[in-house]
């Protein structure tokens, strides 16, 4: 997860553009962008990659060439970040976000991940196929067990990681 509250440019955006979720300061002077061409270089972090898989082929043809700048708002409106948070909050809304991810259970967590991964950069077959690998093992795990006894006894579940 990146919480962003200041300019992200060039290797600083690839690193969030790495990550899973992206919250950002609501504050109209930061601005996000991929200007490596400005130095007469490229992204090399995988900013090509990442970036038009976010903001689709064109926004991201445009922000690299162009050496395009966006700031808070332009970012969440073309999916660039994915939350606009009150500077003042952005650390609390992170962690609140962090400690809602740690309660859930990780070996689901895991399989959820690898399965987008795979989908996405091997096609829609081979993610269906791990998907499928996936909710098999979950099946297995205590956290199915806990996490239908929890339903059940209409209580949160406490998951375990097994």
């Amino acid at each position: 997860m990146a919480a962003i509250n200041g300019y992200a440019m060039g290797g600083g955006l690839e690193l969030a553009l790495a990550c899973h979720f992206r919250l950002l300061a609501d504050n109209p002077k930061i601005k996000l962008g991929l200007t490596e061409l400005n130095l007469g270089i490229i992204p090399g972090w995988g900013g090509t990659q990442r970036l038009p898989r976010l903001v689709g082929r064109t926004k991201a043809l445009e922000m690299i060439l162009l050496s395009q700048t966006l700031d808070a708002r332009a970012a969440f409106d073309c999916g660039l970040v994915d939350r606009l948070v009150p500077p003042a909050h952005l650390l609390d809304d992170a962690m609140t976000m962090a400690q809602q991810l740690a309660e859930r259970p990780p070996v689901a967590v895991r399989y959820v991940l690898e399965a987008f991964s795979t989908g996405i950069y091997e096609g829609l077959d081979q993610g269906l196929l791990s998907e499928a690998e996936g909710a098999a093992i979950v099946r297995q795990t205590e956290d199915r067990e806990e996490g239908f006894a929890a339903f059940k006894e209409k209580r949160k579940p406490q998951f375990s990681g097994k």
